[in-house]
């Protein structure tokens, strides 16, 4: 399946379990992301990938993995001139496209989640957005 980001071929899929092969493009990056049916583990199986979980990142190497939790906020990026390669395997009950809940920015999830825990009505307070971005916050995401 062709996307923006490079492409990726299922390689096995079962009921409860599948595997892709994930070929992303130099310099390109899925989208901030989370699924509410399904974990996933990511496998680099070729290059050096940006990983980000819930409010942290960091580089994932050749023959390095990282275990992506169910709902938990993650993106992949390919900080690089070569392809990433990544093998993918997604476990739970719903392994669809459709079990994807995608963000386009990381300011995007950061007001939702204050206005979810904080009742902080965004649209009303736009000029203060820099003030409170500018400074690292304490986020607890898993909530």
């Amino acid at each position: 399946m062709i996307k923006h980001w490079g492409y990726y071929i299922v390689l096995f899929k079962d009921k409860h379990f599948k595997v892709k092969l994930l070929v992303i493009s130099p310099k390109k990056q899925f989208s901030l992301q989370r699924h509410n049916f399904r974990s996933e583990h990511w496998i680099v199986v070729e290059g050096c990938g940006e990983v980000m979980l819930d409010d942290s990142s960091f580089l994932l190497k050749e023959n390095h993995s990282v275990y992506i939790k169910r709902k938990q906020l993650h993106q992949l990026k390919n900080p690089l001139d070569n392809k990433l390669k990544v093998i993918e395997i997604q476990y739970g009950v719903k392994l669809k496209e459709s079990d994807i809940e995608r963000f386009n920015t990381r300011i995007k999830i950061k007001r939702r989640l204050i206005t979810l825990k904080h009742g902080i009505n965004f649209a009303n307070i736009k000029g203060l957005l820099p003030k409170i971005f500018t400074k690292r916050q304490n986020i607890d995401f898993k909530k």
